[in-house]
């Protein structure tokens, strides 16, 4: 951790040992309430299984509406690499590595290069850009004047 904090004020000039001792008590807090109550990670874990879950589902049914039959670990070996490769990338959402991960996972492990980008850009417009539209949609309509929906200020 000095290497760490030497590292950092030699590039910034600027001490690190603060926000690390806020980081660490954090942390120390974080860990005690779980320790106390470890069921309070329950609900939380229950939904980040689901949404997994889903995210699967979404992409085996998007296989399947191409036609396109493959086996289980395969396609849950190319999403599980391009959901991990695109939450580490520096680009937002993973746009981009995210689908360029999936479709290079797939065509490694056997896949037509073509019908691996194909699911994978399909993957992305179903699971998040159709919501995205649909949601923006229902905004837009809720802040339209007259609809008989009133406003609230603060």
């Amino acid at each position: 951790m000095a290497v760490v904090r030497w590292g950092w004020r030699l590039l910034s000039r600027r001490d690190l040992a603060p926000a690390i001792a806020g980081f660490e008590s954090t942390l120390e807090r974080g860990l005690s309430v779980v320790r106390q109550r470890p069921l309070r990670l329950l609900a939380p874990s229950l939904l980040i299984v689901a949404d997994r879950l889903g995210r699967l589902l979404v992409l085996w049914l998007c296989l399947q509406a191409l036609g396109i039959h493959s086996d289980a670990a395969v396609v849950i070996t190319g999403f599980a690499i391009g959901m991990a490769v695109g939450v580490m990338s520096m680009v937002p959402g993973g746009v981009g590595v995210q689908e360029g991960t999936i479709a290079g996972t797939y065509h490694l492990l056997g896949m037509p290069l073509e019908e691996a980008v194909v699911v994978s850009v399909l993957f992305r417009v179903v699971f998040q850009l159709m919501p995205l539209a649909f949601g923006l949609a229902i905004f837009w309509r809720a802040l339209r004047p007259g609809d008989g929906c009133e406003t609230v200020s603060i």
